[in-house]
């Protein structure tokens, strides 16, 4: 007779068959739910501004599946996939643009995404109907799981912010892992669906799955390691369920198919931004990483009370024979998505307040809450009473679920600022004779200027206009193409961009929400001798320092990544030199720094700061034509503080600048 060292899961004979009709009716039934509770902001001229107008931006290219990018990313990268993009794409195609059901292009994105919710609530349902045994059983674990999600955070149901978007998706990837690990192959098409969604929103997800795996692969190796058809290496499995290994394989390659092609087509694409940004990190401290991790259970405290439960869980469920075997693998994986997010605090999070970093974690608590809930409905109890405590407990869990997300998300501010549409019209005035070239002020306010700057130019792109390109301060939330050539820079009307409140400084073409445009004037400094950045900072901000330097630091500036230009005027025909005042950031381990310079993009000599010259003058030499000078510094090796471990700045610094004079010959 065969020993089990782990009891097996229900056979499939016992493991009720999906019914295609039921999951349609609730997937109808759920996406209406949620669609109406969250109507209120639906059914609105929305004007989206900030993250949702940049994806906006994304969005328009994947309307016409031109789109192999994901959503932006704070380090200055794309995510690797569009899988969520073109989701919300569909919607807005579908219910604004040939439907017209919503009131505005972005409420088409708002609606499909209750019904995306609805798509991964079917899923998570699916998944604990296998493990109850039963269809009624499934939809009462589900109902527990959506209301501890609901009161962890409502936005999770209706909200259209990409790390709210992973929360459902972890979910049903959680629990097909799970059903994986008791060696079982009828849910590796949610699993495949589930990481391909995850790790196309954001690259983190691959170490965080990977790590899951691994737990549920070694779980499954020590539990099945008498019965080889269970055992999701071995060749038994393999031969038993090749087509639908094979099968979810496929679908987990495809989305990976943009990322392909984009770095084939952009190379070394983003894939080079995530190792750069894994080699830039800090190593945060144990007690940091826990206390991290321990938010997410309320404290540290009913974090240590949820292991007593799983133990608890795992015992109880010897006692439910559906549940036998299952629920100590959940367990794992729990576990296992437990410490991939305590690993991810401690190595790869570079700033623990920003906790929307683990919001997809929400699901381990709620997963195992649905399951102490549903073990304590069967001990002890007759099928009927069962039945009867199941329809019960889902009655109220969906009524108390509908009343906590029936009100407005947390992000409705940024849904509609119906002032964007008067920045809009004037940056579209402006930009009659071609588009614009704005440099962002970057000093103060710089949320208010980006978010609202980021909504015109969505509204824009609807309409098939390129109105404006981003010179100094661009980032990588405006999309590439809005970024200056040079040409663009030399020739076209140029405007200085930055909030005032109250009296105007400076000179304004046009103004809207506080966001005042300055014809941009570069001076002319023939005569006007040493410049300094201590004595001239608003000078060199709004007009020398032309892109690739940060704002003025007390005496000097820093050159960013690689590239910096410095910009300004001379004399038409003039001829003679410009003298730059450098230094460069040199720290033991990185004592040299070298490049070179052009002038016009000729090219004028390279430089080396070590040690021994930490400080030197520039001099290069200027033959100005038409009295436009572009200096342009590129370093070889800039690197940043934090990188070095000498300070937590993790910027890319390469050479600073002191100040510039320009002399004749």
């Amino acid at each position: 007779m065969t020993t089990y060292t782990h009891p097996p899961a229900a056979d499939a004979a016992t493991t009720p068959r999906p019914s295609r009709s039921i999951d349609l009716a609730m997937f109808l039934a759920v996406g209406l739910a949620i669609l109406t509770a969250a109507w209120s902001g639906i059914d609105v001229q929305n004007f989206e501004i900030g993250d949702f107008a940049a994806n906006s931006l994304l969005i328009q290219d994947a309307k016409h599946f031109a789109l192999l990018k994901g959503n932006y990313s704070r380090i200055g990268v794309h995510h690797p996939g569009p899988a969520i993009l073109y989701v919300l794409a569909f919607g807005e195609w579908l219910f604004n643009d040939v439907l017209h059901l919503t009131r505005s292009a972005f409420s088409g994105q708002l609606l499909v995404a209750c019904f995306y919710t609805a798509a991964w609530i079917v899923a998570v349902s699916r998944e604990f109907r296998k493990i109850s045994g039963a269809w009624l059983d499934g939809v009462c674990l589900t109902s527990v799981f959506a209301v501890v999600i609901a009161f962890f955070n409502y936005n999770f149901f209706a909200d259209v912010w990409f790390p709210n978007l992973y929360v459902f998706p972890f979910a049903a990837m959680t629990l097909s892992m799970a059903r994986l690990a008791t060696g079982r192959a009828d849910s590796l098409v949610t699993l495949a669906i589930a990481t391909g969604f995850l790790v196309n929103g954001h690259v983190s997800f691959v170490s965080t799955i990977g790590l899951v795996f691994v737990f549920a692969v070694i779980g499954n190796l020590v539990w099945y390691r008498r019965v080889p058809e269970r055992r999701v290496v071995g060749a038994a499995f393999f031969r038993l369920h090749g087509k639908a290994i094979g099968v979810a394989l496929g679908i987990l390659a495809l989305f990976f198919v943009p990322l392909v092609i984009e770095t084939l087509i952009h190379f070394p694409g983003p894939v080079s931004g995530y190792l750069h940004f894994s080699n830039d990190r800090v190593v945060h401290p144990m007690r940091e990483s826990l206390l991290f991790l321990a938010d997410f259970w309320g404290g540290l405290a009913p974090m240590v009370g949820a292991l007593a439960a799983a133990s608890l869980a795992v015992s109880a469920s010897r006692d439910v024979p559906p549940l036998r075997g299952y629920v100590a693998a959940l367990i794992v994986i729990l576990a296992a998505s437990t410490v991939a997010l305590f690993v991810y605090a401690r190595y790869g999070i570079d700033y623990l307040v920003l906790t929307y970093l683990g919001y997809y974690y929400y699901t381990t608590p709620a997963i195992l809450f649905a399951i102490v809930a549903y073990l304590a409905l069967r001990i002890g109890r007759t099928s009927r009473r069962v039945r009867l405590g199941a329809v019960v407990l889902t009655v109220v869990c969906v009524g108390l679920t509908y009343w906590k997300i029936h009100r407005p998300v947390r992000d409705l501010d940024q849904y509609n600022q119906p002032g964007v549409v008067k920045l809009y019209d004037g940056i579209k005035d402006a930009a009659a004779g071609g588009r614009i070239v704005l440099d962002l002020d970057n000093r103060q306010d710089w949320g208010w200027l980006w978010t609202n700057l980021v909504g015109a130019e969505a509204i824009a792109k609807r309409r098939h206009e390129n109105l404006f390109c981003l010179n100094k301060n661009w980032h990588i939330l405006f999309t590439e193409t809005a970024r200056c050539n040079p040409d663009e820079v030399r020739a076209n009307p140029r405007f200085t961009v930055r909030v005032e409140r109250g009296s105007r400084n400076q000179p304004v073409a046009f103004e809207a929400l506080d966001i005042v445009f300055s014809p941009y004037r570069l001076p002319d400094i023939t005569d006007a001798g040493n410049l300094t950045v201590l004595a001239s900072a608003t000078a060199f901000n709004d007009y020398f320092l032309a892109s690739g330097w940060s704002p003025p630091e007390g005496e000097h500036v820093w050159s960013g990544d690689s590239e910096s230009h410095l910009a300004f005027r001379v004399r038409p025909g003039f001829s003679g030199t410009v003298t730059l005042d450098c230094g460069a950031f040199l720290v033991p381990g990185h004592t040299k720094v070298t490049g070179k310079s052009y002038v016009n993009d000729l090219p004028t000599g390279s430089f080396a700061f070590t040690s021994d010259r930490p400080r030197q003058t520039l001099s290069l030499p200027i033959q100005a034509g038409d009295g436009f000078v572009d200096v342009k510094i590129v370093v070889d090796n800039p690197t940043s503080p934090r990188l070095m471990h000498v300070g937590d700045d993790p910027r890319i610094l390469g050479i600073s600048l002191f100040g510039l004079e320009v002399k004749p010959r």
